[in-house]
C-alpha cells in the first residue's frame, strides 16, 4: 500500500450522508477485478507449472513474432507467396489491445466514480464538531 494513502479518515455526518446518497454500488469493484482478470493473461508475467522463472507476457511474444513475420514479408520483396500471417496476427493483437483498453476503462471509471466521492475536509457543517 502506498505510504501517501491514509488508512482511515473521520467522516462528518454531512460527509457520510453525501456518500450514502450518492449510492456507489460496491459490487462494481468486483466487476473491476473481473476486468483486470480478463487482461492478466496478455499483460502479466506467468510462472510455469512448477514455478521458476516468470514467462514474459503473451502479448510480448506475439509482438516479437509479428515483427519477425513482418520483417520476412517486407524484406523479401515479391519473393513471398503469402503474407506470412502478418495481418491476421496484427488483427488478433489489435483485438486483444482493444479488449484490454475496454477493461482498463471499466476499472478507471469505477475508481473515478468512487474517488469523486472523497469527502472534502472543508465540508464541515457550521456548528458541527469534527470530533463528534
Amino acid at each position: 500500500m502506498s505510504q501517501n494513502i491514509e488508512d482511515e479518515r473521520k467522516l462528518t455526518e454531512k460527509q457520510f450522508d453525501k456518500l450514502y446518497n450518492e449510492g456507489f454500488d460496491t459490487y462494481r469493484l468486483l466487476r473491476a477485478v473481473d476486468a483486470l482478470d480478463a487482461i492478466r493473461p496478455i499483460f502479466s508475467d506467468e510462472c510455469g507449472a512448477g514455478g521458476g522463472i516468470p514467462r514474459p507476457p503473451e502479448i510480448r511474444d506475439k509482438l516479437l513474432d509479428l515483427h519477425q513475420r513482418a520483417m520476412d514479408l517486407f524484406n523479401s520483396g515479391y519473393r513471398r507467396s503469402t503474407d506470412r500471417g502478418v495481418f491476421d496476427l496484427a488483427l488478433e493483437i489489435e483485438d486483444e489491445i482493444f479488449e484490454a483498453i475496454e477493461n482498463l476503462e471499466t476499472i478507471r471509471d469505477t475508481l473515478s466514480d468512487l474517488t469523486v466521492l472523497t469527502p472534502d475536509e472543508d465540508e464541515v457543517e457550521e456548528g458541527e464538531n469534527e470530533d463528534d
